[in-house]
């Protein structure tokens, strides 16, 4: 009677927790998921890179596109998340609206310098993405937060 009663009980647990886990989520998160937002579109991964280095990046799930190759910090605020790092070697800093999946995104380049990302043109084009020719354009409110990250670093 008593293994009827534990196995009865195990089962029940199983089927509450594989029902509350990630159910909301329309992009799985994997085993190197370090956290994720809103619907599971916009994922901080952990990785390392060619010089063995442990890194997060900021990626999209709808698109496989790398948003920010090194996170500097983040901070998640309610419905937006304000992230600060590199895009390979330039300056870049984003915040993704985690209701809509906006991500609006500056990076610091040099005059001349081209912006590419594989598929940069298609999430601006379906509105995904804003890319910011200046970081003023920005908020005072998201520029406040872009500087309390950078003094954390």
């Amino acid at each position: 009677m008593k293994q009827i009663i534990l196995i009865v009980l195990m089962t029940v647990m199983l089927a509450i927790s594989s029902s509350c886990d990630n159910s909301e989520l329309k992009y799985e998160v994997g085993k190197d998921t370090v956290d994720y937002f809103g619907d599971g579109t916009y994922q901080v991964i952990h990785q390392v890179n060619k010089s063995g280095d442990s890194i997060e990046i900021l990626s999209n799930q709808e698109y496989k596109q790398c948003m920010l190759t090194t996170i500097d910090k983040y901070k998640n605020s309610g419905d937006k998340v304000y992230f600060t790092g590199k895009y390979y070697e330039n300056n870049a800093c984003c915040v993704v609206d985690i209701n809509t999946n906006m991500c609006r995104y500056y990076i610091d380049m040099n005059e001349g310098d081209e912006f590419i990302m594989v598929y940069g043109y298609d999430m601006q084009k379906n509105n995904d993405m804003l890319l910011l020719k200046a970081y003023d354009e920005f908020s005072q409110e998201e520029q406040r937060y872009f500087e309390i990250l950078k003094t954390q670093m």
